[in-house]
């Protein structure tokens, strides 16, 4: 099950530049990609929005859209939704966004309150880049979004069952406003974001959920939508500093005083090609040491990472 989740929520983040040309035989001809803060190679239409359309992406507009404020900002961060995360999503995704304000209806005195808009992106999505890390470093700090996509496969129905017409007629791709106003609001991205809606389900894809696909979480729990993100985050950096710290660890029971007893056994698996050279896990270190000083949160402080305790 977590492989086919993992498998999936690829296929998904990966879906804008994998789009065939749209024609009346295929699920493509309705599915629609939005790029803000970047620019896009394809035919846009933004009209009053903050964002721009397009029916399609290449693979350079789609790099685009994750890259970082530098070069060295290259890792990526996947999350997906889950049988533990299952909702109601179109809900999800309209709360808090001005796709979900009527205007011609006046506030109630017992409305309650209104949830922040975005908020699915880290309450009802499953991290598949750092589910081993604590939790409550992601809980306690606030992080710099660099950029991020989000990737929705929902069942092929009339866009018109999804929203209201007040909405429909006021938004040209509603769903899709209402993802983008999310992710702006909740993530805030220094850099460009982007986000994609194709109506076919998971479902739809594999003809039903056949064979191995209808005894996984994915078709069972999911039927209807599917959420998948690919983002460009200061969250990645427990996982970075907890790689730089296991082999440091690693390497010092060879090079302390207190590990001589086990240089024996390394210097063996060296010379029989098991284990890297020293200078290799060296240059291993120091470059994750620099990578943890790139996705370091706003007030984090880094661990003093000492050299001479190897």
């Amino acid at each position: 099950s977590s492989s086919a989740l993992l498998a999936t929520a690829m296929e998904t983040a990966t879906l804008p530049y994998r789009l065939l040309p749209n024609n009346n035989n295929n699920y493509n001809n309705n599915a629609t990609i939005a790029i803000a803060g970047g620019t896009g190679l394809g035919s846009s239409s933004n009209g009053d929005n903050f964002f721009s359309t397009y029916s399609s992406m290449n693979f350079r507009e789609y790099l685009s859209c994750l890259r970082g404020p530098t070069t060295r900002h290259k890792i990526l961060e996947m999350t997906a939704s889950t049988e533990a995360t299952a909702t109601d999503w179109k809900e999800l995704l309209l709360q808090g966004t001005t796709v979900a304000v009527d205007p011609r209806i006046k506030p109630s005195n017992h409305t309650k309150e209104i949830p922040t808009a975005g908020g699915w992106l880290s309450k009802n999505l499953y991290s598949l880049s750092m589910a081993h890390c604590n939790p409550s470093v992601e809980q306690q700090q606030h992080h710099n979004q660099y950029a991020m996509h989000v990737s929705i496969r929902r069942s092929r129905v009339d866009p018109s069952s999804l929203v209201t017409p007040f909405q429909m007629q006021k938004f040209q791709h509603p769903l899709l406003q209402s993802v983008m106003e999310g992710i702006a609001t909740h993530t805030q991205p220094i850099g460009s974001f982007s986000s994609c809606i194709i109506p076919q389900s998971l479902s739809d894809l594999t003809s039903g959920g056949y064979g191995y696909w209808k005894h996984t979480s994915c078709i069972r729990n999911t039927p209807d939508f599917f959420v998948s993100t690919i983002g460009n985050s200061s969250r990645i950096h427990p996982l970075i500093e907890k790689r730089c710290n296991g082999i440091k660890c690693a390497i010092s029971r060879f090079h302390s005083s207190g590990g001589s007893g086990n240089r024996g056994f390394y210097t063996a698996d060296v010379e029989a090609g098991l284990a890297p050279e020293y200078e290799d896990c060296d240059e291993a270190v120091e470059y994750l040491k620099n990578l943890d000083a790139l996705y370091c949160p706003p007030g984090c402080n880094l661990p003093s990472y000492e050299m001479e305790s190897f």
